[in-house]
Parts: structure tokens; C-alpha cells; sequence
């Protein structure tokens, strides 16, 4: 029914998401404890820090698929 368009690893964007998550919870460190609690926030913190480090090592990676819808058959 599809065929693959473009299949690429992208770890070096992946990582710069995980960087600006990271920054974007430090900013706002309070309200995240405060909905989600203090131990939550700070294993998200550690998880996106890790994340980072992982995708910017290569260690880890994320494969962007794009697919493409086939024609329908003329018969």
C-alpha cells in the first residue's frame, strides 16, 4: 500500500530536542514539581540530559520514516 519515500537517522536533531526540553523544564523547574511532583520532574531531567548524551554519541538513534501512498492499480 506505501512505499518508503525517505528513511534517514537524524541524531543530531533528536539531541537538540532533547537539549531544549532540558532547558525548557530547568526554566520552569517549579511548576513542573508542582503538577507533576519533585520526583518526576527531576527523572524527566535526568532522562532528557541522558537522552542528549546518547543521541550525540551516536549510542542511540531515531529513524525518521516517510512513506509514501502507492497508486491504485488501473486494471
Amino acid at each position: 500500500w506505501f512505499e518508503v519515500e525517505l528513511l534517514r537517522s537524524d541524531p543530531g536533531d533528536f539531541a537538540r530536542t532533547c537539549r531544549a526540553w532540558l532547558t525548557g523544564l530547568r526554566d520552569h523547574q517549579r511548576e513542573a514539581a508542582a503538577i507533576a511532583g519533585e520526583l518526576t520532574a527531576r527523572r524527566f531531567r535526568r532522562y532528557l540530559a541522558a537522552s542528549e548524551i546518547q543521541f550525540r554519541a551516536r549510542v542511540v538513534t531515531n529513524y525518521r520514516v516517510v512513506l509514501r501512498r502507492r497508486p491504485e492499480p488501473r486494471l
